[in-house]
């Protein structure tokens, strides 16, 4: 049976294997810095260091704006939708793009959610999303989505 010591600097060691891995693995030599800005160190935490603005809209049929309807069963969703600053959409962005590597995955991600926000919870509204990504080592992102009511 291995001693304590040996055992805690064996999983030490394979800590670091992985970690060092993790970020090879990640590595892109097509952009200007080899770490997307969203790139997390730690596979078991850390800062997102990508930087987002978001802001989410909505209009009934007549086209006059109206406050975007919040569910109350849902706090994970109420706060995405909620998350009208960096800091808070830096908070929410884990919880449905964890692994993303750019701005434009995170947008295709929050476009897949607020989609199924849409069609489930305001289909009768008219909702215009605008994402604004200042990540580091990356260009500046934007994008704004619209979804019509039925």
């Amino acid at each position: 049976m291995p001693r304590p010591d040996t055992t805690r600097s064996l999983l030490l060691v394979a800590l670091l294997v992985a970690e060092v891995g993790l970020a090879l693995a990640r590595v892109r030599t097509d952009r200007s810095a080899p770490f997307s800005g969203r790139f997390s160190w730690s596979m078991f935490g850390g800062p997102i260091t990508g930087r987002c603005h978001h802001s989410l809209t909505a209009t009934d049929a007549l086209g006059h704006p109206i406050a975007v309807p919040l569910p109350r069963d849902n706090p994970a969703l109420r706060a995405l939708l909620l998350a009208d600053v960096p800091t808070r959409f830096a908070a929410v962005v884990p919880w449905f793009a964890p692994y993303a590597d750019d701005d434009a995955e995170v947008a295709r991600s929050l476009d897949d959610v607020l989609g199924r926000y849409h069609r489930a919870g305001a289909p009768t509204l008219s909702l215009t999303s605008q994402l604004r990504c200042d990540s580091p080592g990356t260009r500046p992102f934007s994008r704004t989505t619209r979804w019509t009511a039925r």
